[in-house]
């Protein structure tokens, strides 16, 4: 199905959920970040980085016992989309993939048969301590949850993302004001504001966008500050994206 077709359609997001328009896909992405404080922190299991070239990463556990499959997502050195499973081996430093590089890195999760039993690090190489990275830590996967929870996204080459809405939330015992911001930092620019708004520690922030256009190798990122401290804050915004020989009209 072509452009015309998708705007035409009363269920367009239905149907590119259901995989039967070509070149359309709708993705969420959700993030958490389990203290917040007075200044804006990114909605992630840790603060990511963004590397001004394409890094060798390298995964690990805390605990010892954990060999499962782990799939990791993110752009590879020309900014395409790149996915690979690697096997863990407990707290060993150990490659993801073969001589694979990345420019970015937001998503891992455990594709095995059997949970998690520590929590996983992915990180540019480090001193590694018990399976753990002393600073270059980018993603991290709870045990809890054998994925990552991570506000973050960036664009692939080759196609366009149209921000469908965005959420945050926290539930906590003190009375605190949540702000929020979904920001938009453009290929070689710096990061910019494209919505923004507050709530109570009791309450949810959720806005639809007019289908907001972010274009290729665009970073988007989920901000939100507190004015109490150690606050849960939960995050995230789905997208339309698009592979751009399908733009026609």
């Amino acid at each position: 199905m072509k452009y015309r077709q998708i705007i035409n359609s009363p269920n367009a997001l239905l149907e590119i959920s259901k995989g039967n328009i070509d070149g359309y896909s709708l993705v969420t992405f959700i993030g958490k970040n389990t203290d917040v404080d007075t200044s804006l922190e990114t909605i992630s299991s840790i603060a990511p980085a963004y590397p001004a070239s394409a890094e060798t990463y390298y995964v690990s556990s805390d605990d010892d016992s954990d060999a499962v499959d782990v799939e990791i997502t993110g752009l590879d050195a020309d900014w395409e989309t790149q996915t690979v499973t690697q096997t863990l081996n407990g707290q060993t430093k150990t490659e993801v993939g073969s001589s694979v590089t990345w420019r970015r890195i937001f998503s891992v999760k455990n594709v095995g048969a059997t949970d998690l039993a520590g929590d996983v690090y992915i990180y540019i190489d480090d001193t590694v301590t018990d399976g753990v990275p002393d600073n270059a830590v980018k993603i991290r996967t709870k045990t809890a949850s054998n994925k990552s929870f991570d506000s973050i996204y960036t664009v692939p080459s080759g196609y366009t993302a149209f921000i469908l809405n965005w959420h945050f939330s926290s539930i906590c015992g003190t009375s605190a004001v949540l702000t929020g911001e979904l920001q938009v930092r453009e290929f070689g620019k710096v990061f910019q504001i494209y919505d923004m708004g507050n709530c109570d520690e009791s309450s949810e922030y959720e806005h639809k966008c007019t289908y907001c256009k972010v274009d290729a190798k665009s970073d988007i990122r989920i901000q939100c500050k507190s004015s109490a401290e150690n606050l849960e804050v939960k995050a995230s915004f789905s997208i339309i994206l698009v592979d751009n020989n399908y733009l026609v009209i």
